[in-house]
């Protein structure tokens, strides 16, 4: 058919697809008019185009697509042409992607092609649809391969998966290993302890409602190792609503999870540790109170005897030495409690300067006998009430004052005390200790609030201590979310700040509570029959001599089966119960005493165990109070008098 013989419209010259001719034998291109209205040929211009023209048209990189194209249809090895390029309009650089299509149409005698025509159309559209499509793949892909995503789909009815690359590179797949895609394998490779997680899932009432699903396992890699996986996915369902399929992405999270374990492992072990740790303190502790309540205590009541002076010396020291151990032991559970978390502050109305006067009290006599000056300066002596913790700030300051009399030797030991307000409900209060003592060197300086510090062995050996008070006021302030700063010079001295916030009272009609002493009715006690549960012969000498001083009627059980016998048998006032005894314990014993004799006999437990958590455990177990050992013989007075 020849162009000749093709009429067109008068719409098919302004149309997009345009027909074209091409003569084999003479290698002219010829078109319609819509054809040359395409490349935006002048109307003047020859219609005829020989090949060289024609490729003017076409992009460069594509010349030789379409030269090879044209000579397998003119050696009649194809009989259709089909080529899609970047062509340019006539006088313009611009390029726009257009599809020729066309097909033998005239055949020589020896069947040879002499004619081809067809048609070409602009495809611009689609090939910015294309690339636009392309380029979303590419980001797709991209964003998978970088965030190291895999993606699977797994269709239910033929219970059939799909793995994308980087979701076989996850299970450890390679290429040439034979993957399977049933469902079913690969439900048996997850790890046995996870197989639960998995089926949980597909139950969930997230998946039944179409909603997002994740899971956390471990699934057995084409290495057959276990590798943590992490899956998003969705449950698709069909207009039943029945669950056709899922789909989701997967992550690699073996690195991330073995951390986790490995971090969790370290922790649970630390908290064994911390916990092992506390329990041998409280046992350490409770099997160092009990001879130690016997030697203070006795050595307490020989303090009062008639003795000559030089004996009465020696036991002084034997009391001072004691309660000095005695501290040493607190300092320990305290250390412990802080590092387990466990450590509580009180919250009391207190007055800052009458607490820094007494502490000033306590110390006035030991800077006398080192012949030091001790000075100290309050810059309010009115009544200033403020919420915090009395006893702990207290701690604080004698621990920072005793360590500077204790290094100073020539000179003395200044302290003050100032609050400054800094809103409406805080105020600051500030406390300085500033001597004149050795002084530290700058290392010590960044060590002084370690546990255990000293600056070297010889201080340990000239000045004693457990360099464990710095230790624990650092942890006090901490607590009470203050500030220490400590500035030294090593022979000049050392000056100790500290600033704790405090809560003001709000409401006016809150005021310190005066903490009055007990008043003892000692006739009374003469009155009451009591029943002292101990199995150390020592502490029970100690009460012996107590009781008998106050002519207080008691008997003796020497173990838990003998104080149950003797509290049925008897009408006690009040039961003494050592909570740590043979063949039976205090708190066993009590229970039993509650069963049989009742409740309204009061038993108060005498404890060489210091720990707030156990002693909490006492009262929840029938206990009605509790005194630790070494106690003083007017506590042991005040709590018979406080139960009878």
């Amino acid at each position: 058919m020849s162009l000749k013989r093709i009429t067109f419209s008068k719409d098919s010259y302004t149309s997009d697809v345009a027909i074209w001719e091409w003569n084999i034998e003479s290698g002219a291109f010829s078109g319609t008019a819509g054809f040359l209205q395409l490349f935006e040929v002048p109307e003047n211009s020859n219609p005829v185009f020989t090949k060289e023209e024609l490729l003017q048209f076409v992009h460069p990189r594509q010349h030789n697509e379409l030269c090879k194209k044209l000579e397998d249809v003119a050696k009649g090895e194809t009989d259709n042409l089909l080529f899609e390029s970047r062509f340019k309009k006539s006088g313009n650089d611009a390029y726009e992607w257009l599809s020729i299509k066309g097909s033998v149409s005239e055949r020589d005698r020896h069947h040879k092609p002499i004619k081809v025509i067809g048609y070409c159309q602009s495809i611009e559209e689609r090939k910015e649809v294309e690339n636009q499509l392309k380029e979303c793949e590419e980001r797709w892909f991209n964003t998978m391969v970088l965030s190291g995503a895999g993606f699977w789909d797994y269709e239910i009815a033929s219970d059939r998966l799909f793995f994308s690359i980087q979701m076989k590179k996850i299970i450890g797949y390679e290429q040439g290993d034979s993957l399977p895609i049933q469902g079913a394998f690969w439900r048996e490779r997850i790890h046995p302890d996870d197989r639960a997680i998995v089926t949980a899932l597909e139950d969930s009432e997230a998946t039944r409602r179409g909603e997002k699903i994740a899971a956390e396992f471990r699934i057995l890699n084409f290495r057959n190792e276990y590798v943590w996986v992490s899956i998003n996915g969705i449950c698709k369902f069909n207009e039943e609503d029945t669950p056709i399929r899922y789909s989701g992405f997967a992550y690699d999270i073996t690195e991330k999870k073995l951390s986790e374990i490995a971090r969790e492992t370290q922790q649970r072990a630390a908290e064994l540790s911390l916990q092992s740790k506390r329990r041998f303190l409280a046992n350490v502790s409770h099997e160092i109170r009990t001879p130690l309540h016997a030697i203070v205590g006795l050595s307490d009541q020989l303090v009062d005897a008639d003795l000559k002076p030089e004996q009465s010396v020696l036991i002084q020291i034997i009391s001072q030495s004691s309660k000095a151990l005695m501290n040493i032991i607190n300092d320990l559970l305290d250390l412990s409690k802080m590092e387990e978390g466990k450590f509580h502050l009180d919250k009391l109305i207190f007055d800052p300067y009458d607490l820094i006067r007494q502490v000033y009290s306590l110390f006035a006599d030991q800077a006398s006998k080192k012949n030091i000056y001790f000075k100290l300066q309050v810059e309010h002596s009115g009544k200033n009430a403020f919420w915090g913790d009395p006893s702990r700030i207290r701690q604080i300051f004698s621990n920072i004052i005793s360590n500077a009399i204790k290094f100073t030797e020539k000179g003395g030991v200044e302290i003050s005390c100032c609050i400054a307000d800094i809103n409406k409900a805080t105020t600051i209060l500030t406390f300085t200790c500033k001597d004149t003592g050795i002084g530290m060197n700058e290392k010590m300086k960044q060590r002084i609030f370690e546990e255990f510090m000293q600056e070297d062995e010889s201080f340990q050996r000239k000045f004693g201590g457990s360099g464990l008070g710095l230790a624990i006021t650092n942890e006090l302030v901490k607590l009470m979310h203050g500030n220490i700063l400590v500035e030294s010079h090593k022979n000049k001295g050392t000056l100790v700040t500290v600033s704790i916030p405090l809560s003001k009272i709000t409401d006016p009609m809150e005021k310190i509570e005066e903490t009055e002493e007990p008043v003892i009715n000692y006739s009374r006690l003469k009155e009451v029959k009591l029943l002292v549960a101990e199995d150390n012969e020592f502490n029970r000498l100690l009460v012996k001599f107590i009781l008998d001083k106050h002519k207080i009627q008691y008997d003796f059980a020497e173990n838990g089966r003998v104080a149950i016998e003797k509290a049925s048998n008897n009408n006690y006032n009040l039961i003494l119960m050592d909570i740590q005894m043979p063949e039976m314990d205090g708190i066993e014993a009590t229970r039993l005493i509650r069963e049989q004799v009742g409740h309204h006999v009061p038993v108060v437990a005498l404890t060489a165990n210091a720990v707030k958590e156990d002693l909490d455990y006492y009262l929840q177990k029938g206990i009605s109070g509790y005194l630790i050992k070494p106690f003083e013989e007017k506590k042991l007075l005040e709590i018979i008098h406080q139960f009878l």
